[in-house]
C-alpha cells in the first residue's frame, strides 16, 4: 500500500481507502459565493448628545474561499464591529442601522 501510496495521486488514494470521493457537495459551491456581508453598520453606545457612534457606517463583503484581516488602531472599533455582527454587544449598546447577511439571510432581523 505505501508503493501504491506514492505513485497515486491524493485525491485517488482517498477514493480508495475512504471508498468515496473526499470532496464533499460543499466544496463543490462556486468561489465567488458572498458568506457575510456587511452593509452600513452603525452601533451607537449610550442615549442622546451623550451616545458614542462605536461603529459608523462599516461596509464590508467576505467571499467564500477568502481570508481577510480587520485592521485599524486602537480604539477605532475592531471588536465592536465583530461583536455587532454576532449580536453580542455590551450593556447599553445597539445596532442603530445598518444590515448584516450571512449566507444571504438577514441575521439582524
Amino acid at each position: 500500500m505505501w508503493l501504491w501510496m506514492r505513485t497515486a495521486s491524493r485525491a485517488q488514494y482517498r477514493q480508495k481507502v475512504i471508498g468515496r470521493d473526499h470532496r464533499s457537495t460543499q466544496n463543490k459551491l462556486p468561489m465567488k459565493q458572498m458568506l457575510l456581508k456587511v452593509s452600513d453598520l452603525r452601533t451607537w453606545i449610550g442615549e442622546g448628545r451623550d451616545a458614542v457612534r462605536a461603529v459608523d457606517g462599516v461596509d464590508l463583503e467576505i467571499h467564500r474561499g477568502k481570508t481577510h484581516a480587520l485592521l485599524g488602531e486602537s480604539g477605532c472599533g475592531k471588536s465592536m464591529t465583530a461583536l455587532s455582527i454576532m449580536r453580542l454587544l455590551p450593556h447599553g449598546a445597539r445596532i442603530r442601522s445598518g444590515s448584516v447577511s450571512m449566507n444571504g439571510v438577514d441575521v439582524l432581523k
